[in-house]
């Protein structure tokens, strides 16, 4: 049966799970159908995207049912009905930000979907001898994030020949609207409004609001993604749940300054006016600027450079854990840290007890800011930990946090990609005493060749180390994990964790010796 591309598929029930949102289904030629961002056991309508050698990928134009079992739940959020209604004029996928997909179903019934999508994962039989733990739930279910990014959209032109009107607040001609929120559903140039997340705090809201309204009513130009002009990009918001502390960072392309006066001298504005508001420095105790004319819509990229507004540039955070002293953690603007500060010690603690309690040494990649190091220092005895991180801030932040910790002694720190660094202590022979505990924590894609080759060659040569391996994907965590498996390595223990409710993302560890 040949499908062509926008046929419309009638009455596919969804019948298996899949990571990242993905729904699947099959014809009765055995064809897998891939339905994005609905729910399972639903019986819809959908549109062929793509049309692979081994898969149908298709967005959802009509609902028929939902599994009134599953579907239980009251949303919280008022923008959530609208994605979830059966008829409507835009297809599902299309419709509001849909950062929280499933608000619908219980929370209880969403942590056992996310067991089941890693026990599926990895292919788990009854022949397996291993620990499989059952999903730990996160602590909160709204109001969880310390970090939140915010874009700018572009919804209007400039007129040239107002340039020199008299009226500052003419200089630009909105067509449509401004916005400051998150970006629709694959679509990367436009940006919708909703009133309220309840995905972080009433603080950062207010926080948020002011931003928000102050930049809309100076008149300063949003960057325009398709063009590549204009100035402001992204607000990025942190805050720590144990200090309170809220850090500010505000993305813009800095090079339009070079082309209009006018628009520099309307940010001095603002920003003098936000230093003087002392209401506002003193739950924002960090404003930065990132100066990013990368064509790419990140907000970091290597070429970026940080303006600070008002100091510390870095703000603070602490971690408790049970008969432990607190950890004390600084964070810089682009330093990496855990999202979710309570589940970030759920998943720390769990890890601690999946490995031994010796006295060992650890190697620490892809460390970020030291937090998952840092814990296991003050939870037990170890002799000392070698980190490996890219990003050079991260780096300082990790060496900054062993001072103030009192561990500087135990900590041994390097800044470079893994695979390369890996690869040369293997060349050079400068192995530490590898019958101790290799920490994984890698990009969300999966891991270098390079780093799974040197795994392969340190099981070969020293067969009692242990490797823990933390991943938000456990699709490619499987492949990875799988694939060391097959050189020396057996699986001990694997624990979800739940990182974000209400989203696809599941935190899991896996535990190789």
């Amino acid at each position: 049966m040949n499908i062509k591309k926008w046929t419309i598929l009638e009455n596919i029930t969804i019948d298996r799970l899949g990571f990242g949102g993905v729904w699947i289904s099959k014809l009765s030629n055995g064809k897998v159908i891939l339905i994005k961002w609905w729910l399972p056991w639903s019986i819809v309508d959908c549109k062929v995207v793509k049309n692979k050698k081994d898969y149908l990928e298709t967005h959802i134009v009509h609902i028929h049912k939902v599994d009134p079992v599953l579907v239980s739940e009251t949303p919280r959020c008022p923008h959530f009905q609208s994605p979830y209604a059966h008829d409507s004029e835009l297809p599902v996928h299309k419709q509001w930000c849909w950062w929280c997909k499933r608000q619908w179903i219980s929370y209880e019934k969403q942590c056992s979907l996310k067991e089941k999508i890693v026990y599926d994962a990895f292919k788990i039989t009854e022949t397996d001898r291993f620990d499989f733990y059952p999903i730990i739930p996160s602590p909160l279910q709204y109001y969880y994030r310390n970090k939140i990014e915010f874009s700018f959209g572009k919804f209007m032109q400039r007129k040239p020949k107002e340039r020199n009107n008299s009226d500052d607040n003419q200089w630009f001609l909105i067509n449509e609207q401004r916005n400051l929120w998150f970006h629709k559903q694959w679509e990367f140039s436009k940006v919708i409004s909703v009133d309220q997340c309840h995905l972080i705090s009433s603080e950062m809201h207010t926080v948020f609001k002011k931003i928000h309204d102050d930049l809309y009513n100076a008149w300063l130009p949003v960057y325009d993604v398709k063009k590549q002009n204009w100035l402001l990009r992204h607000v990025v918001l942190r805050e720590w749940v144990r200090t309170g502390q809220i850090m500010v960072n505000i993305s813009l392309a800095s090079k339009y300054f070079e082309e209009d006066t006018k628009s520099e001298q309307i940010r001095k504005q603002v920003l003098s006016s936000w230093k003087e508001d002392k209401r506002f420095t003193k739950v924002v105790t960090t404003c930065v600027l990132t100066h990013n004319n990368w064509l790419w819509d990140n907000v970091q990229w290597p070429d970026a450079t940080l303006e600070t507004i008002w100091w510390p540039w870095h703000i603070f955070e602490w971690l408790q854990f049970p008969s432990v002293d607190l950890i004390r953690f600084q964070i810089s603007p682009f330093s990496f840290f855990q999202t979710n500060t309570h589940w970030a010690e759920l998943l720390f603690a769990r890890a601690k007890k999946m490995i031994w309690t010796v006295q060992w040494n650890i190697i620490d990649l892809y460390c970020g800011s030291w937090s998952i190091g840092l814990s296991f220092l003050r939870q037990s005895v170890w002799k000392h930990v070698y980190w490996i991180d890219i990003v050079p801030s991260a780096i300082e932040d990790a060496q900054k946090n062993a001072i103030i910790n009192g561990l500087q002694a135990q900590a041994t720190f390097f800044c470079g990609k893994a695979e390369k660094l890996l690869q040369e202590w293997i060349i050079s022979n400068q192995c530490f005493v590898w019958n101790d505990l290799i920490v994984i924590d890698p990009p969300r894609q999966w891991l270098h060749k390079e780093v799974v080759k040197f795994l392969w060659t340190i099981k070969k040569n020293h067969n009692d180390h242990r490797l823990l391996y933390i991943s938000c994907n456990p699709v490619t965590m499987a492949r990875d994990c799988l694939g060391l498996m097959k050189e020396w390595y057996k699986i001990q223990a694997l624990q979800p964790v739940d990182m974000f409710p209400h989203t696809h993302h599941i935190e899991t560890i896996w535990l190789l010796s």
